[in-house]
Parts: structure tokens; C-alpha cells; sequence
């Protein structure tokens, strides 16, 4: 039975469909290999859901704008989703796979964990990932199926936009532009795009209920984000560390706890200095990229 991907175009679906074809999987994917469908249109989706005859769905569409963080366009998404998935179970699926976002959680000492973690979203966008897998969970139970909800660390890769911190960086610096950024001192769980899609592929087939995190599971300073980047396109002494001050009650330490994850078999493929590259090549096709040792850590 085919996987139905909604955000199929999107930065981290897409990825998710090339991981899906990579395990054997038979992708359903509106944008990329069929046109998009207007999830907002009950109709529409009842025609996408007849149509795949998929038994596995991946959610990963969601409202990408600009102000995602704090839109009040987040809430119209739990009950789109709601719509949907009411739609695929009532058409005989089995399986549901969410995208939700460490920004659940609330930020504690130590590693984020799925069991004893509380849940205490500091963002609108945060919020309605919480209600929109507390709505699925319930929906899938009623229809005796099975809900997984990834709760997603930070990703970087080809196809993430700007004003997003690594697009937007690198653009500016390719440019000759100066860049403008906190001391970086905060630490934050990043992973390639492509690892979180392998991770989510493997959620849509294996035998798991209930929250995954997905991440690293070891966050790494921001300003060594940024150096390797910088170092990568040459021009680490246009990064003005310190210029911007940090966000009040922004959080030290960001990092999840990928126990649950890795018990299924999973580990990330790609280190940093690696997944550096691929971006910079996506974003730069044409740069000639001069560096690849390892970015320093001591900033």
C-alpha cells in the first residue's frame, strides 16, 4: 500500500518522499508527482484520500509563512489536519504520522524526553502542534488506528528559505554582506534534513505509538553552526558575533533525548561538516567551495 506525503514540496517533505522511495515505499505525493491539492477544501481532500488508497499517511503540510512562529493562521491548521485525517481514516487508514516541533515542549535542564518532559509551548505555532496531536491521537483511537507524532529538533539543509538562519546567512555572506547574530552561546539540537527524513520514513513503517523525538541528541553551540558555514564559503570575518542581543527568556540549552528513536534501529548519517556542504552546494551551485576541514569549535 502506497505512503500518502502532504507538504510533499515542502522543505522537509520532500525530503521524506526521497527516503520513502529510498526504503521501497510506493509514494502518494501532491506537488511532486501529482498536482498540489488545496488541503484547506474538504472536497478536495476526500479526493486526494479516495484517490491514494494509501494506508500510511505523513502529515508534514503545515502554514509556512514568514510569521508561522506566531500566526493565528496555526490554529486554522489543527482543524485542517482534523479534516484530513478524519477523511483518511474514514477511507480505511491504518497508520498516521505527524510533524510536530520541539517547541512543545517545555525547556527544562537537560535533555528534552517524550515520557516525562512537560508540555508547555512558549509560541502559537508550538501550541497548535500540542492540540493538533492530541486531536489525532483521539481520532485515530476512535477508528482503531495507530498515531506517531515526530517531534522535530532543528533542521537545516537544501531547501529551507530565508529569513530562516542558515539560508538567510548564507545568502548574505556570499553576497559580501555582514552578518549579524548573537554571541551564539545557546545550544540547540540540529539535524540535516535528510536525517530527519530518514527518521520519519522509518516512523511511518515501524511499530511505535505516541510522541518520537527526532534530533541529534546533542546540540551544538549556535555560533559553531554558523562558523562552519562561514568557513565552508570563506567568509567567517563578515559574522559580527555579539551584534544582536539574545531574545529575552530564550532558552540555554535546547536538546532532545532520542532514546525512543534510536530503539528502533535509527541513527543520523550525516555529521555537520558534511550536511555544511551539501547546503552550501544547493544554495551556491555554481561556488567553487575551497574549504572542508572541520569548522572550529572554540568560538
Amino acid at each position: 500500500m502506497p505512503v500518502l506525503v502532504t507538504g510533499a514540496a515542502g522543505f522537509v517533505g520532500r525530503a521524506v518522499v526521497d527516503a520513502l522511495a529510498r526504503r521501497g515505499s510506493a509514494v502518494v505525493a501532491p506537488g511532486v508527482d501529482r498536482p498540489r491539492v488545496d488541503l484547506t477544501d474538504p472536497a478536495a481532500v476526500d479526493s486526494l484520500v479516495a484517490a491514494a488508497g494509501a494506508e500510511t499517511l505523513v502529515h508534514a503540510a503545515w502554514y509556512g509563512g514568514d510569521d508561522r512562529i506566531d500566526s493565528p493562521r496555526n490554529a486554522d491548521w489543527v482543524r485542517h489536519t482534523g479534516r484530513l485525517v478524519e477523511s483518511f481514516l474514514r477511507a480505511g487508514g491504518r497508520r498516521v504520522v505527524t510533524l510536530g516541533t520541539c517547541f512543545e515542549y517545555a525547556f527544562v535542564d537537560g535533555p528534552l524526553q517524550e515520557e516525562h518532559t512537560p508540555l508547555r509551548p512558549h509560541s502559537a505555532y508550538g501550541a497548535a502542534k500540542v492540540a493538533m496531536a492530541a486531536d489525532v491521537a483521539s481520532r485515530c483511537l476512535e477508528h482503531g488506528a495507530v498515531a506517531c507524532h515526530a517531534r522535530v529538533g532543528f533542521v537545516y539543509g537544501p531547501g529551507e528559505r530565508p529569513p530562516r538562519l542558515v539560508p538567510a546567512l548564507v545568502e548574505s555572506l556570499l553576497e559580501g554582506r555582514r552578518f549579524a547574530t548573537t554571541a551564539g552561546t545557546q545550544r540547540r539540537d540540529y539535524l540535516f534534513v535528510d536525517d530527519v527524513a530518514s527518521a520519519v520514513a522509518l516512523l511511518a513503517a515501524a511499530d511505535v505509538a505516541g510522541a518520537v523525538n527526532v534530533g541529534s541528541g546533542k546540540a551544538i553551540r549556535v555560533a559553531q553552526l554558523i562558523s562552519a558555514f562561514a568557513t565552508e564559503v570563506d567568509a567567517l570575518e563578515l559574522v559580527d558575533f555579539g551584534a544582536r542581543p539574545l531574545r529575552p527568556g530564550d532558552p540555554e540549552c535546547i536538546e532532545l533525548s532520542v532514546r525512543r528513536l534510536t530503539a528502533l534501529g535509527w541513527q543520523a548519517e550525516v555529521p555537520l561538516v558534511e550536511g555544511v556542504r551539501r547546503t552550501v552546494r544547493a544554495l551556491a551551485p555554481d561556488r567553487s567551495v575551497v574549504h572542508s576541514e572541520e569548522p572550529p569549535d572554540n568560538v
